[in-house]
């Protein structure tokens, strides 16, 4: 669905960019500030490759051999985010949100040798992705209520990488972080009510997320709900 979604993007951009031409004969909303809260499924391309090779290395500094196991990698997960704005015009905002994109899951149990013993290992490694986003609306006001809209901008990301080791003896835990910068893109539309709210439906994309680890797309659909003062 998400795929199917993001070929739209740039269709939608630039059907906005010429409908913008003709926004002044639409009633849009008033210039002024809002603040607002998403929620939404987050689908992240990062591939499971770097994951399973991590994996191996890691069994491998403590000198543990598997000899057999399952992985299961998960990529798919609920987000949230915080955003705000300033609307110059009818048909141009400026946006800035904090945005949590989920955790991508990698879950390893193996059965092999460390030493003499046969022993079952369990290793779960999480990132979990989060950031502040800036970006520029280009807006098409379809009638009094409602209106559509696309979005550019840039992402500041976090990656908290962390990993949890347990043989059923002892365990061990390590984490660490990196920071990517990534631009943002994205398409939607909003529904005004009591004035002073509007609902949104919208679909974004970052590009190149993450760490050496961790680096792919994240694609979002998110419903949100903002107020304008």
């Amino acid at each position: 669905m998400l795929q199917k979604i993001s070929r739209t993007v740039a269709l939608a951009a630039g059907c906005l960019a010429l409908g913008c031409l003709a926004a002044a004969d639409a009633i849009a909303a008033e210039p002024g500030f809002y603040v607002g809260v998403s929620y939404g499924q987050i689908d992240n391309s990062v591939a499971r490759a770097p994951y399973d090779a991590l994996t191996a290395d890691i069994y491998d500094s403590f000198d543990f051999v598997p000899t057999s196991g399952s992985t299961r990698f998960d990529v798919k997960d609920k987000g949230y985010g915080f955003f705000g704005g300033y609307r110059f015009f009818p048909w141009l905002a400026l946006e800035g949100s904090y945005m949590s994109l989920g955790t991508v899951r990698h879950r390893d149990r193996s059965e092999g040798v460390f030493g003499e013993e046969i022993q079952t290992w369990n290793q779960n490694m999480d990132t979990r992705i989060s950031g502040m986003a800036l970006s520029a609306l280009g807006i098409l006001p379809v009638s009094y209520r409602f209106e559509l809209y696309a979005r550019a901008g840039v992402l500041f990301a976090t990656n908290r990488d962390s990993v949890f080791i347990t043989n059923g003896v002892g365990s061990s835990k390590a984490s660490g972080s990196e920071g990517s910068t990534g631009l943002l893109a994205g398409a939607g539309g909003s529904f005004t009510f009591l004035e002073i709210y509007s609902a949104r439906l919208e679909y974004q994309r970052a590009f190149d997320v993450g760490s050496d680890l961790s680096k792919g797309d994240v694609d979002m659909v998110t419903f949100g709900i903002s107020v304008t003062f």
